[in-house]
């Protein structure tokens, strides 16, 4: 978590309750929520912080809000709903990906050539389904790529496709 002590975190998000802050980019804040409605699914929501709501990056956000919108692939995170908080900063949920980096996940549990290769192929699974919708993500790295257990199996999952790393093209 890279949580920052000048990170205020609300205590809500539109109708989600904020659990607590789990990330932080170069222009907005990421919180685990909960629905506050059934099912009460734990969503991963990012907010553009106060201040960083400049056009470019307001752009940039609204970009990569429509490029995940599109997006329909299960190793990469989707979108699920986008709206603004109560002071008007832009934010969208996204299914929340409990599980650990890629290469955390790799070494912990001694995977095989074999068994890397595997998951490295999900990745580009997910990777070519963006470039089909002529999406580049421009930041694939291992704390990018989150090992999440899908019905007893390891799903290789692309997360963090923030407004700095998002390109449509």
């Amino acid at each position: 978590s890279a949580t920052s002590s000048t990170t205020v975190t609300p205590q809500s998000i539109g109708e989600y309750t904020v659990k607590k802050h789990i990330g932080r980019g170069a222009f907005g804040d990421v919180f685990l929520c909960q629905e506050q409605h059934p099912p009460h699914r734990e969503l991963a929501i990012k907010v553009i912080r106060a201040g960083m709501d400049t056009a470019d990056v307001l752009a940039r956000f609204e970009a990569e809000k429509n490029a995940l919108s599109m997006m329909n692939h299960p190793a990469i995170a989707r979108i699920l709903d986008a709206g603004a908080t109560e002071d008007g900063n832009p934010y969208f949920a996204m299914e929340y990906v409990d599980g650990v980096p890629l290469t955390e996940y790799c070494a912990s549990n001694r995977l095989t050539l074999e068994e890397r290769l595997r998951l490295f192929i999900e990745i580009c699974q997910g990777v070519q389904h963006a470039h089909n919708k002529a999406v580049v993500h421009r930041d694939l790295k291992p704390s990018n790529n989150m090992l999440p257990q899908v019905d007893r199996v390891q799903q290789a999952t692309i997360i963090d496709s923030g407004p700095d790393k998002s390109l449509l093209q």
